[in-house]
């Protein structure tokens, strides 16, 4: 019970003190406080984003080499899909954002099944680690009756400290609040993670649309197939301007020497 939380949740509770009755709390502190806890979810959350992105970049990168030994035209695909790939992470991104903004600043929502469980589960805890520092004090097990021990008592220590703890409204308010939040966000912490993994991540970095998977027969058709896409096709499979004129240099040098060679033959038959 010496856990610096609880005096925290005391003063927050306090501090929204309104028109409530004694025991009773103000909706807003639960909010409050979850917003606190979860301050650092956001930078997480996009920490792991910026990750995948990285791996999904090498990933692609290595693919590129594998099947296009042209360094030209390897750079001018990556060049021509780099819209298209920037906005699968900007949708991310947005995405992101969204489960965020959900996660941390709504209200606390949730229809798993052990939710209930949880809280009853870390009430049965704090009971159970009360009961066990009092039992080594045996302080209550003392009686004032000539100082003599009155042992099997037919109520159990348990329900004793229970009842103890619970009593006092202000009390049991803040270790209510405290259980409440902490059930919630050990379910609401792998709701967010998974949410994370396949909205955010395995849908537009991984998905249909996403760097991975989107150049593909069809797309290459819809982009590149057709007269208005002739301009676009050209420019990326079009011979590079500077390779162009320096083929031409050489074929007009070729084309000098192999005149020269047919002047010296006609010389020589002279």
């Amino acid at each position: 019970m010496k856990d610096p939380t609880y005096g925290w949740i005391r003063q927050v509770i306090e501090s929204f003190r309104g028109t409530e009755f004694p025991g009773d709390l103000n909706p807003l502190v639960v909010d409050f406080l979850w917003r606190k806890q979860t301050t650092g979810w956001r930078a997480i959350a996009e920490d792991a984003l910026a990750e995948a992105e990285s791996i999904v970049e090498r990933v692609n990168e290595a693919l590129f080499q594998s099947v296009c030994s042209d360094d030209d035209l390897r750079v001018k695909l990556r060049d021509w899909l780099h819209a298209d790939f920037q906005k699968a992470s900007v949708d991310a991104a947005k995405e992101l954002e969204r489960l965020t903004a959900d996660e941390i600043e709504g209200h606390l929502f949730t229809l798993h099944p052990h939710f209930t469980a949880l809280r009853m589960h870390r009430q049965q805890n704090r009971i159970n680690e009360v009961t066990s520092i009092l039992a080594q004090e045996k302080a209550w097990m003392k009686q004032e009756q000539g100082g003599a021990l009155i042992p099997n008592l037919s109520i159990s220590s348990d329900n004793i400290v229970g009842t103890e703890l619970y009593h006092d409204k202000e009390l049991a308010v803040v270790l209510n609040t405290h259980d409440s939040l902490e059930a919630y966000y050990e379910l609401a912490r792998y709701r967010f993670t998974d949410n994370v993994a396949t909205q955010v991540i395995e849908r537009h970095l991984l998905g249909p649309d996403g760097p991975l998977r989107l150049f593909s027969p069809q797309y290459v058709s819809e982009k590149l197939y057709g007269e208005q896409n002739e301009d676009a096709l050209s420019n990326l499979v079009g011979e590079n301007p500077n390779k162009a004129q320096k083929r031409h240099g050489l074929d007009s040098e070729r084309r000098s020497l192999e005149e020269s060679m047919k002047r010296l033959q006609a010389f020589k038959m002279l």
